[in-house]
């Protein structure tokens, strides 16, 4: 499935691309921010975006993003106990190495945003000052990462890739050709009964777990239209 995932990302990228070619792209932007996930705390995340006008005030946004160093992972025990239909001894051997939720680490676990959707401007009259809203679709691609222990425990984990939506509210703020902007964005990301391969001291199999990574974002950014 990972390579379906794979190919989706890259049609959803080569689309925005080729629309805003033909289109004539008339803004580019970069941001960066907190991004908060209910599953895994926060985390930062850098980013950039073009759009196109379609209408007056109203544009197509394409977004990509990286973001990582998020803080925790809130539910390591219920996953844990849904090891025991794997790992025979599953309580020894979660003692021996500690798994617990204050021993259990995510390493190079990061999410890349891969977003499209539509903008809507509300300038102020005499007022360099414009709100915006707007939403769309996303593709949240998930690379390989490490689940690590503090007592020695590290398996290599590789998802499928996730499908979610958006939300983003905002004001922006300058001079006709540049400006600056703030927005709180909600993403939802969620994925039920998501499989994660299992290969611990010589047993395999599938623990199937619930992904939620939805939440609120809040970016700072600068935008350039001409």
């Amino acid at each position: 499935m990972k390579i379906y995932s794979t190919i989706a990302a890259a049609a959803i990228a080569a689309i925005a691309l080729l629309a805003a070619a033909d289109a004539k792209a008339d803004s580019l932007g970069a941001f960066t921010g907190i991004m908060q996930t209910d599953m895994l705390g926060d985390g930062d995340i850098v980013g950039g975006m073009f759009e196109f006008d379609i209408l007056p005030q109203v544009s197509i946004q394409f977004r990509g993003a990286y973001a990582d160093s998020f803080e925790e992972l809130d539910d390591v025990s219920g996953m844990i106990n849904e090891l025991s239909a794997v790992i025979p001894d599953l309580e020894y051997w979660a003692a021996y190495y500690n798994m617990d939720s204050a021993s259990v680490e995510l390493e190079d676990f990061c999410i890349i945003p891969l977003e499209l959707g539509l903008i809507a401007r509300i300038p102020l009259p005499a007022n360099p000052v414009t709100f915006y809203a707007g939403g769309g679709v996303g593709y949240y691609v998930i690379p390989g990462f490490d689940v690590i222990a503090s007592g020695g425990f590290s398996a290599e984990e590789d998802i499928d890739n996730i499908f979610g939506y958006w939300g983003v509210l905002g004001v922006e703020a300058g001079i006709p050709n540049l400006c600056v902007f703030a927005e709180a964005k909600y993403t939802d990301i969620t994925e039920e009964s998501l499989d994660f391969d299992v290969d611990f001291l010589g047993y395999k199999g599938t623990l199937t777990a619930d992904l939620d990574l939805s939440g609120m974002t809040y970016l700072l950014g600068v935008r350039l239209k001409w």
